[in-house]
């Protein structure tokens, strides 16, 4: 019957577990048990190991839990594992066991703690704990001071002087790999220091790859998830900044058409500016300061950083304007389709041209509010109302066979 493991992946003693069978040629049905959908509390997990921890296994009829007990059941159970992991010396088991048990009552409650209090618990929809991870790191930082002067203090490769990995060597290394998820400079201000653990734990990877490795990437695939979130973080900041530091600037007076329809464009598609007043009843737009701005005296006029334009719809040269917009292929606001764009720029066209006698009619409609006394000097509007209104109504009919596609 095959051995099942009962384990997730997000656990350091199931990696060391699935590590182990990886690497002894052991045979397995990796059996998913999701810690963050609580599968390890179900009734059916609960036939497995009573205690409801991972991992767990069930070789056969027989469970067992833990995970030093599961990797020192698998070393003595199974044929052909090599001695060095588990050693039949009294002496050199005695001191694998004591490394082991300095690592339950000691390490758990740093690396991974830090990690997940640090960086990790947004993750999980949970917020950062800087306290803990304070706590966390004061307690990692001792465990690897202890493994630089104890644990590595005999020459050999791998802990107590070994020049082959045990199943110490493989449980200490998966408990360290949670900081591959820091940034580099987190990474290295912790692990820095340490110089024998930094060669000791290149050595445990080198000589279990592929499958530490493939089995820890867990946590390179954290490190490079929060560094884009980081770096994404970095660009929104400098966008923001920039912005702040770059707001589109409108020089306008909503009395005039041409501001208004600039004000609606900016505000229909969430553009942020600043709405600089220039009163035209003031002649504000004929100041030396504006300008500056807009040479011609007109509104609107905008400033875009550096950038300076005037007229609401074509700049002189709006027939260029127009024809490379003929080209644009990003959307319909610019006459993306070339048949298109041509209907836009003549309606557009016929706005600046014609209908600029509703300006002219307005004008006289403000007049007429005028008393009797100040529209006497007023007299040349019976001499042009005539004309405007007839021009106006050639102005609709043109309008109506544009839009028909007749012109």
């Amino acid at each position: 019957m095959t051995l099942k493991l009962y384990v997730d992946r997000l656990s350091h003693p199931c990696r060391e577990v699935i590590i182990f069978c990886k690497l002894n040629g052991i045979d397995f049905e990796e059996v998913h048990i999701d810690l963050s959908k609580r599968q390890h509390l179900t009734p059916e997990f609960k036939e497995v190991n009573p205690m409801k921890q991972i991992p767990a296994i069930m070789d056969g009829k027989f469970k067992l839990s833990e995970s030093h007990a599961i990797v020192k059941y698998l070393a003595c159970a199974f044929p052909g594992i090599a001695d060095h992991w588990y050693p039949a010396d009294l002496y050199k088991r005695a001191e694998v066991e004591s490394v082991l048990d300095w690592h339950h009552t000691n390490f758990p409650r740093g690396p991974g703690s830090y990690v997940f209090t640090s960086v990790l618990a947004p993750v999980y929809g949970l917020h950062l704990n800087p306290q803990a991870a304070a706590r966390s790191e004061k307690i990692l930082i001792a465990s690897l001071a202890k493994i630089e002067s104890v644990w590595l203090q005999k020459k050999g490769r791998f802990l107590l002087g070994s020049d082959q990995p045990s199943i110490a060597d493989l449980s200490l290394a998966c408990e360290i790999m949670p900081l591959e998820a820091l940034d580099e400079k987190d990474r290295e201000r912790i692990l820095g220091p340490f110089k024998r653990v930094q060669k000791w734990l290149d050595d445990t990877k080198n000589v279990m790859a592929p499958h530490f490795e493939e089995v820890n990437s867990i946590f390179y695939k954290f490190k490079e998830n929060l560094q884009k979130q980081r770096d994404q973080k970095t660009i929104s900041k400098k966008k923001i900044q920039k912005a702040k530091e770059m707001t589109l600037k409108l020089y306008v007076d909503r009395l005039s058409q041409s501001c208004r329809e600039v004000i609606i464009f900016c505000k229909l598609n969430g553009i942020d500016f600043e709405e600089v007043y220039i009163e035209l009843s003031k002649r504000h737009q004929l100041s030396p300061e504006f300008r500056e701005i807009n040479p011609i005296q007109q509104v609107p006029a905008i400033m875009d950083g550096k950038f300076k334009l005037s007229e609401s719809t074509f700049p002189p040269g709006g027939e260029v304007v127009g024809r490379e917009k003929e080209k644009r292929e990003d959307g319909d606001n610019g006459g993306a389709e070339i048949q298109g764009g041509r209907k836009v720029i003549g309606v557009m066209q016929f706005l600046d041209t014609w209908l600029v006698h509703f300006h002219e009619l307005q004008i006289i409609g403000i007049q007429l509010t005028y008393t009797k006394e100040q529209r006497s000097n007023l007299c040349w509007i019976g001499n042009v109302l005539p004309s405007l209104v007839a021009q106006l109504h050639s102005s609709f009919i043109l309008f109506l066979l544009l839009l028909s596609g007749c012109l």
